[in-house]
């Protein structure tokens, strides 16, 4: 009789000690950092960060919602957020970063 799946993924494991259940790294599953585009020192000397500069001169009540989806977003990374739209994955040169969108 063939071994029960347990059996086969416990031979695996000795087979491949490499291979564990303890986090060797960052996981997908971990919370993310909230983080702001800054310029850079040769395009702008005062490395001004114009998403920060938008939600300054917002509305008390905008830059409450901005804070509130960009804490629940970092707090439930986005691959498992169902933000109705609040957010975005970009493309290309930036996959791996998400942008709020209001």
């Amino acid at each position: 009789m063939p071994p029960d799946r347990a059996d086969r993924r416990s031979q695996r494991r000795k087979a491949n000690p490499a291979r564990s259940s303890i986090p060797t790294g960052p996981s997908i599953d971990d919370a993310h950092e909230i983080r702001y585009f800054r310029r850079h020192p040769e395009d702008d000397p005062d490395e001004r960060s114009p998403g920060r500069d938008f939600l300054r001169a917002c509305d008390p009540a905008v830059r409450a919602k901005f804070a509130a989806v960009l804490v629940a977003v970092a707090k439930a990374p986005p691959h498992r957020f169902a933000g109705g739209g609040y957010w975005e994955a970009m493309h290309g040169d930036m996959t791996g970063w998400h942008e709020v969108r209001m």
